[in-house]
């Protein structure tokens, strides 16, 4: 594994999320032994499978220098605070619209050391060891006026830096590992459905940052008008 840069990780802007089990399973990387980063982004970009889900990270509360986050740079989003993002994905869907949820990221911290946990990583394909790197922590909520059926949402999202390398121009590439763990309550009349009276979603990804379009932005939610979606 080439070593991290001795750069501190911007856990901000635009990022493109692939199930860790789902390329495994479409064989785009191997099952065994545990494939190692640079298989992993390979795969991602010179295969391009489809993505998971997209997330989009304001500028966190930070270990780090704060000089380090621009908020006035072109992958800013202005009209979502410092703090605060957005995760959607097929996946993860409200069962009663067939709808992503319109998941919400606030108190987004970052850590200088963050590993994840044996129940985290339950979803993960088995490895011999976690190895820990640079992270990010968040909350999650859903956009209460977009899910009728929902009597309360919470959860939480990591990510964790494992990966560096310079690309062929100079430009820094990374692999994170992310996990979001989701709990999903419905209203009381809403649970006769069949949907039962919650839900709870536990996903693990590896996670790249978003590509861009010819004029050098982002392709991802902060670029997206708030009622469309990449999966929609």
């Amino acid at each position: 594994m080439v070593e991290p840069s001795s750069a501190s990780p911007k856990f901000a802007g635009n990022f493109d999320l692939y199930s860790m089990c789902d390329l495994i399973e479409e064989g785009q990387v191997p099952r065994e032994p545990f494939p190692q980063c640079d298989e992993v982004y390979d795969a991602i970009i010179n295969s391009n499978p489809g993505i998971t889900a997209q997330c989009y990270l304001g500028a966190p509360v930070s270990p780090y220098d704060e000089d380090e986050f621009d908020l006035g740079s072109d992958d800013a989003d202005a009209d979502v605070p410092a703090s605060m993002g957005q995760f959607r994905g097929p996946t993860i869907c409200d069962p009663f619209v067939e709808w992503p949820y319109n998941v919400i990221i606030t108190s987004i911290e970052a850590r200088e050391s963050l590993a994840f946990t044996e129940d985290e990583l339950g979803q993960f394909p088995p490895r011999d060891s976690d190895p820990s790197g640079p992270g990010m922590t968040a909350q999650l909520e859903l956009a209460g006026s977009d899910h009728h059926g929902v009597d309360s949402a919470s959860g939480y999202i990591k990510f964790v830096r494992l990966w560096t390398k310079a690309g062929p121009n100079g430009e820094l590439l990374e692999i994170f590992e992310a996990y979001l763990h989701l709990e999903v309550v419905f209203k009381w009349d809403f649970r006769f459905k069949g949907h039962g009276r919650s839900e709870t979603h536990g996903m693990a990804f590896w996670a790249v940052r978003a590509k861009k379009d010819h004029d050098g932005q982002e392709i991802g939610l902060s670029s997206q008008p708030e009622e469309t979606s990449h999966f929609c």
